[in-house]
C-alpha cells in the first residue's frame, strides 16, 4: 500500500477529516518516530508493534558474481531499524481477533 492510498483509507474512515489534515497527522507521526529512533530510543505502539533502532557492526563480505568474484570487501558499520510485531497484530495476521 502506498502512502497516498493509506491516507485515503484513513480519510474514508473519519467523517470530518480532510486529506490534508490526515497527511499532516501522518507526516508528523513519521517525523516523531524518526526523531525518536535517531536518538536511539524505540517506539512502542501497543497492540501493533515496536520499532527498535539497531547498530550493525562493520563486517567482511565476499563478491559472489562478476570478474571480481571471490574478492573480500568491508561493509561499513551502519544504523538500521527492526520492527517487532506485538501479539495483537500476530494474532490478527494468523486469523484471530486483534486485541
Amino acid at each position: 500500500m502506498t502512502k497516498h492510498t493509506f491516507i485515503r483509507k484513513i480519510r474514508n474512515r473519519i467523517d470530518d477529516a480532510t486529506v490534508s489534515s490526515v497527511t499532516l497527522y501522518l507526516d508528523t507521526m513519521i517525523d516523531i518516530i524518526t526523531e525518536t529512533l535517531i536518538n536511539g530510543e524505540g517506539v512502542q505502539l501497543y497492540g501493533f508493534g515496536e520499532f527498535v533502532p539497531v547498530d550493525r557492526p562493520e563486517r567482511n563480505s565476499v563478491i559472489t558474481m562478476g570478474n571480481r568474484k571471490g574478492e573480500t570487501y568491508i561493509v561499513p558499520a551502519s544504523k538500521g531499524v527492526k520492527f517487532k510485531a506485538h501479539k495483537g497484530l500476530k494474532d490478527a495476521l494468523n486469523g484471530g481477533e486483534k486485541e
